[in-house]
């Protein structure tokens, strides 16, 4: 069972070592003589955002309130106190003492830490947890007045409990990845950073327009943040990135509550994704033959590589698999090719083991002709190293230039001449391994823009 974090302070009496006046609507301090000063003492039963005890100069403001109409009695709205570090609190401004009312009337207390001395007159308290690098100045606590509300009950009995959420993140990597931790960062997504705390009314009121990514500072592995609340809901996740350049990221469960006063603890374990590179190799140039009326050239001018959307299959022969199987799609964003779903190291079993890649760069020119198909050389990879594939076309490629070198035909009729390769293969796939495999289909090609893509093959002369 969870429980919130709190801290007691006990305000006790001391005789009045100066006198202030006061005024208020219904309750009056009455004359100097015979003042009660409110001496605080605190004790911290559970940890703070960076301890157990308080430190030198830590400070709270303290507020007396009127009871009957929830209003703060003045002069006291925003009273400091501030400790040496041995729990004992005294005034910070020692013309600032809180006094009870010497008519015996009760009153209350509002407590907050840590103390801010040009808080609004409203009591209103500024939220921001967008700078991680201080936690105990964004550690807001207030407190629940327990006991203690008039001279004949002068010992003030203060419950301190935390209004914003703890967040602890742990990260640990398998084996020989430990060391990309040092140095690591950690980022966390979806969360709202800007709030106001309303202390008369105890209210926390999140700014809705206030999304941004929090950088959260890691040492020895581990990170710790003071976050606002937030309901369960998706949109949280923890973005981890290593000095190697490797993106992890961990998506917070949507049925997950970040609570007030509750931390909460993420054990992120970073596992090795298989990161692909591909390059195209350009067409092979084949022999260029001259003819009287038609010239042929396989082959074809460099490509300019892969396009944003651009999807490569990639296949796997691991261990002692006898042959390759799909692992998984890529697609390319215009920098890195971001797997279907994650792909980790860890679930291959040997190492070196065997990629393959195949793709469709473009679709087929004409309903004649077969897809643009890529397929990569096998290539062999050691465990935790990119996976660089060169990716080669599987078709061949024929741009068709018509001459007429006797006149017979003019340039005009050369340009309206309709050309036809007759009873070629014209289809092709790649199959489950990655293999390119020709059609067995036969027809009439015709090219697009004098240009016709098809499977390799043997034409017979005539």
């Amino acid at each position: 069972m969870k429980t919130s974090f709190f801290k007691f302070i006990f305000l006790s009496t001391l005789i009045a070592l100066a006198a202030i006046g006061c005024t208020n609507d219904e309750i009056h301090s009455g004359t100097d003589d015979g003042k009660v000063a409110a001496r605080i003492s605190a004790d911290v039963q559970q940890t703070r955002a960076t301890n157990a005890i308080w430190n030198e100069n830590d400070a709270i403001g303290v507020a007396m309130i009127n009871p009957k109409t929830s209003g703060v009695i003045d002069p006291y709205r925003n009273y400091g106190y501030t400790t040496s570090g041995d729990g004992q609190f005294s005034p910070i401004d020692a013309g600032h003492i809180i006094y009870f009312p010497t008519n015996d009337e009760e009153v209350t207390f509002r407590s907050y830490y840590p103390y801010k001395k040009d808080l609004s007159p409203e009591l209103v308290i500024p939220v921001s947890t967008k700078d991680q690098t201080a936690l105990a100045d964004i550690d807001l606590m207030t407190a629940e007045h327990l006991s203690g509300t008039s001279t004949k009950d002068p010992n003030v009995k203060l419950h301190f409990h935390h209004r914003l959420a703890k967040v602890v993140v742990n990260l640990s990597a398998d084996g020989p990845r430990e060391s990309i931790l040092n140095g690591a960062k950690l980022v966390m997504k979806g969360l709202k950073t800007d709030a106001t705390y309303n202390l008369l009314y105890e209210e926390l009121k999140v700014n809705d327009a206030s999304g941004a990514d929090v950088s959260i500072p890691v040492s020895s592995a581990k990170s710790e943040a003071i976050v606002l609340p937030r309901a369960a809901g998706a949109g949280v996740s923890f973005e981890i990135t290593t000095p190697d350049g490797g993106k992890y990221t961990a998506a917070m469960g949507s049925d997950l509550e970040l609570k007030a006063g509750y931390v909460h603890t993420f054990n992120i374990r970073l596992k090795s994704p298989a990161e692909i590179s591909a390059t195209i190799e350009p067409w092979t140039e084949g022999p260029t033959r001259r003819y009287d009326v038609i010239r042929v050239v396989t082959g074809l001018e460099e490509t300019k590589g892969f396009a944003t959307g651009n999807v490569l299959d990639l296949f796997l022969k691991d261990g002692n698999a006898t042959d390759f199987s799909l692992l998984n799609k890529f697609t390319y964003n215009g920098t890195l090719w971001t797997p279907d779903a994650p792909v980790y190291w860890e679930s291959i079993a040997g190492d070196p083991v065997t990629f393959r890649g195949a793709t469709v760069i473009d679709k087929a020119l004409n309903s004649t002709q077969m897809d643009d198909i890529l397929i990569s050389k096998d290539v062999d990879v050691k465990a935790y190293t990119g996976v660089n594939l060169e990716m080669e076309h599987a078709g061949s490629k024929v741009t068709i230039q018509l001459q007429s070198s006797d006149g017979t035909y003019t340039a005009t009729d050369l340009k309206n001449a309709t050309v036809v390769l007759p009873d070629y293969l014209n289809a092709g796939s790649y199959n489950d391994k990655g293999e390119f495999v020709p059609g067995t289909t036969r027809g009439n090609i015709t090219p697009e823009n004098n240009v016709a893509v098809f499977p390799p093959q043997t034409i017979a002369n005539g």
